[in-house]
Order: structure tokens, then sequence, then C-alpha cells
């Protein structure tokens, strides 16, 4: 499906739409340089219990756009394709309940939490500043439930979610991996999968 942001943007999505009723919902961002297509298993292991909509970001998969020659600006309008997102769920019944990000979807997931009323937020391999898009003031800001995940072999997310865990006041956890990699990377060789959906319904 095609969404349409403030700012006049098409951004391509795909709704995997519960059939328990729910009015809970899930928006899930991928990493820079990736597109929602990285999605769809997990898309399906939540859709038991929520509706899930993961959106391709500007510059990215079937969105408008041309990531070669963006700058800080673009990146921090990410944050107009995820309210549009936001938005359609609303218009359709659906409480957004969590959204879940890798690398600098995290950035603008906590960006966006940290201003509106979401209930959860799992950030994956978060930085403190992706191509402008920052997170410390956010990360002071937002007072929802927060799941910080990063691995030791990135350095820099590592960092930053330590950094985010000390300074926020949410109800926080952090889970630190050793090898894992990158953002949503992790799924592929850890509990990640199972950590993130008992985490949700705790």
């Amino acid at each position: 499906m095609e969404l349409r942001t403030s700012d006049g943007i098409k951004i391509s999505a795909t709704y995997y739409k519960s059939q328990s009723g729910t009015r809970n919902a899930i928006i899930l961002l991928h990493m820079l340089a990736r597109s929602k297509a990285d999605w769809p298993d997990f898309a399906r292991k939540l859709q038991p219990d929520y509706d899930v909509m993961a959106i391709d970001f500007r510059g990215h998969g079937e969105s408008d756009g041309e990531l070669g020659g963006f700058q800080p600006a673009d990146f921090q309008k990410f944050i107009l394709d995820l309210q549009a997102a936001v938005e359609y769920l609303g218009k359709s019944g659906k409480k957004t309940y969590a959204i879940i990000g890798g690398s600098i979807g995290a950035n603008v997931a906590l960006n966006y939490g940290a201003d509106k009323d979401v209930e959860r937020l799992v950030l994956l391999s978060p930085g403190l500043d992706y191509r402008g898009v920052k997170t410390e003031e956010a990360g002071r800001k937002y007072v929802g439930k927060l799941l910080l995940i990063a691995s030791e072999d990135d350095p820099v997310s590592a960092q930053a979610v330590r950094k985010i865990y000390n300074i926020s006041l949410a109800k926080k956890q952090l889970k630190i991996y050793q090898n894992a990699g990158h953002g949503t990377r992790m799924f592929a060789s850890t509990d990640l999968e199972e950590l993130v959906l008992n985490w949700l319904k705790s």
C-alpha cells in the first residue's frame, strides 16, 4: 500500500492485518539503505496479536526519493514517514502500541516517541547521532516502556544504548549481545525474536 506524508512524499508500506480484532498496532522501521523487506518473518510472528505495518523510509525501497543525495535534514524527515503510518493506523481505529526500529530506524522511533503517546519502543542498535538524527535529548524525554538492544561487536551502538539507558527516565530494559552484529541482523544469531515478543506482552 501507499501512504502520503505531510510534505507530499509517497511512502510504500506493507500492512499485516491481524485476525484477532486487536486495536493495538506495531510499526517496524528498517535500517539505513535497507527496506521493509527485512521484516516479513518477524511481522508474521507479531501478526496474531497486533496489526503490523512496515514502511520504506523516503529514498528507500519503493518509496519516493533518492538516498544518494540525502543530507542530515533529509534523514530528519524520516519522522514524517513514521507519522504518516501512525495517522493511517489511527484513522483505521488502531492505536500505535509499539514502534520497533533498527539502526537509524531506532533513532527515528525514539525521537517520535519522545513527543508522542507511544506506549513501547524497541530500539535495535540505535546511535547517538546517525546522519543528523540524534537521540540524547529524546532519550531524556521518553517516559514509556523502552527496550534497548545492541551487540558488543558493534561498539558505536553498544555505547549508545548504555548512554540512553543511563539518562532515560523510562521503564527500561537493556540487553547487550556479544557477537550479534548490527540492527536487524541480530535476529539471525540470537534469541532476539523471543526476547522482543515476550517483552511486548510483559
